[in-house]
């Protein structure tokens, strides 16, 4: 049996005498399983954001804007993969909005204003 902090090997012995684990402490050879990564709820919210922006037409512009924020608070967490796609998404999403409502305001600008009939004449 091996401890668990110092890797020392333990043949009946009940503390380790390198670092003073007890051996009642150590569940496996290996030593004991670390305890199960937890996912930052704001990498999280920042994810399911993206998704909503996406089925919502990015939600005005808003959505992905909070979603880049707790993307970036979520960069902090155990696991920062899911931040950053949650950012990327939501950058992504953000950029093809202003890229459309760019695209719609230079089209508005562009088409011909429809002029009055004059009084008197039909066609």
């Amino acid at each position: 049996m091996f401890c668990a902090r110092c890797g020392r090997d333990l043949r009946e012995m009940q503390d380790c005498d390198q670092c003073g684990w007890s051996v009642n402490e150590i569940d496996s050879p290996l030593g004991s399983p670390a305890p199960p990564r937890s996912v930052s709820g704001t990498a999280m919210v920042s994810l399911i954001c993206a998704v909503v922006s996406f089925f919502t037409c990015a939600g005005g512009g808003v959505i992905p804007i909070i979603g880049l924020i707790l993307g970036i608070q979520g960069l902090k967490s155990e696991q920062p993969g899911i931040a950053t796609a949650g950012i990327i998404l939501n950058a992504a999403i953000l950029v093809v909005f202003v890229l459309t409502i760019m695209l719609f305001g230079i089209m508005w600008i562009q088409s011909p204003m429809p002029s009055g009939v004059p009084a008197g004449r039909c066609c």
